[in-house]
């Protein structure tokens, strides 16, 4: 190789090197030793939470502590949010249970009936909006997720 390509090979290296980041997720609040967290990264408001069809990355991670870490590696800088849920059951899908006693003709209002979690942890009173669970990334960051049971 002459000294042109090896300066143009080092420069495309050092510049997409410079813009892999990571993510890394400190998981607490895993109540049962059991399971796998399903794990969704998102970089659009369209189908957050829980269409994975428009996650960019997903990890299944069997559980087998209290507080896990994940990490997503080699992101683009950008925006993003997560969202997860502990599938205790391990049976691929968000359990839910019906709540109240509401109409018949209308079906009843379904909550989570696992552990769910959100980046940003916003208090959940109805279904999390990207809005409120997105974050940037500009370089590696840590964030901390507590799964929440309703």
């Amino acid at each position: 190789m002459n000294l042109k390509t090896k300066t143009l090979f080092l420069s495309l290296f050092l510049s997409t090197s410079v813009l892999a980041i990571d993510l890394t997720l400190n998981i607490s609040n895993i109540e049962k030793l059991e399971g796998t967290l399903k794990i969704s990264l998102t970089d659009k408001a369209e189908g957050f939470p829980g269409n994975t069809d428009n996650a960019i990355r997903e990890e299944i991670v069997a559980v087998d502590k209290n507080k896990m870490q994940v990490t997503f590696f080699n992101l683009e800088q950008g925006e993003y949010a997560v969202s997860l849920f502990h599938d205790v059951n391990d049976d691929g899908e968000l359990n839910l249970r019906r709540l109240g006693v509401g109409p018949i003709r209308f079906g009843k209002p379904k909550l989570p009936d696992e552990p769910i979690g959100f980046s940003n942890n916003p208090r959940i009173r109805s279904r999390p909006k990207y809005e409120d669970c997105k974050f940037k990334m500009s370089g590696n960051r840590t964030i901390e997720i507590q799964l929440q049971t309703l």
